[in-house]
Parts: structure tokens; C-alpha cells; sequence
């Protein structure tokens, strides 16, 4: 029974066509953190609360990340690592994709 039922999941994995991991946020929204004055409400009000938390140096930080693969094994990524300061204020951030349609936002 076990059995049946993980390759009936395997199965609707393959049929959906991609399997994806996190959750996806808006990469055009990467635009609006600046650097000193984009506050930790703000991040949250844009993209949600985070798929992971950490301490860099000390320093709060949050990560999004997306991922998308497809049966033809194509994966493609996105992170948004974000370093605050300790006033809550975005101290430092990094934004890297693989999706073809956001690479043009990376400059």
C-alpha cells in the first residue's frame, strides 16, 4: 500500500511538469532595497516572511529562495540573502537568479 502510494505521488510529480521548492517573490521588488534605509517592515511587506533566518557577523539575516525544476532536468534559482543591522535596517543584500527572465534585472 506504502508502495502504491508514493509512486501515485511520483507519478502526479511528473505529470505536473516541474517541481518547485520555497516560495517564489517578486525579483522586480529587489529594485526597491536600498542600502541604509530599507527597514526589516518593509522587506517583510514586499516579499513575506522569510524562507530562512540566520546570523551573519552578528547580524540578523533573512533568505528567500525559489527553485523550479522541470521532467527535462532544468532547474532554475533564485536567492535574496539580506543582512540587517542592528536598528532593523537593511545592512547589506545579494539577489542572484538563474530564471531567463530576471537575469536582465541583475546589472
Amino acid at each position: 500500500m506504502k508502495k502504491t502510494i508514493i509512486v501515485l505521488a511520483l507519478l502526479s510529480l511528473f505529470s505536473a511538469g516541474c517541481v518547485s521548492t520555497g516560495k517564489n517573490f517578486s525579483a522586480d521588488a529587489t529594485k526597491n532595497i536600498k542600502k541604509n534605509s530599507t527597514t526589516r517592515s518593509q522587506i517583510h511587506g514586499w516579499f513575506g516572511y522569510p524562507y530562512m533566518t540566520g546570523v551573519d557577523n552578528g547580524d540578523t539575516t533573512w533568505i528567500y529562495n525559489y527553485s523550479k525544476s522541470s521532467v527535462g532536468g532544468k532547474m532554475m534559482v533564485k536567492d535574496l540573502y539580506i543582512v540587517f543591522d542592528e536598528n532593523g535596517v537593511v545592512k547589506n543584500f545579494t539577489f542572484s537568479t538563474s530564471f531567463p527572465e530576471e537575469m536582465k534585472l541583475v546589472k
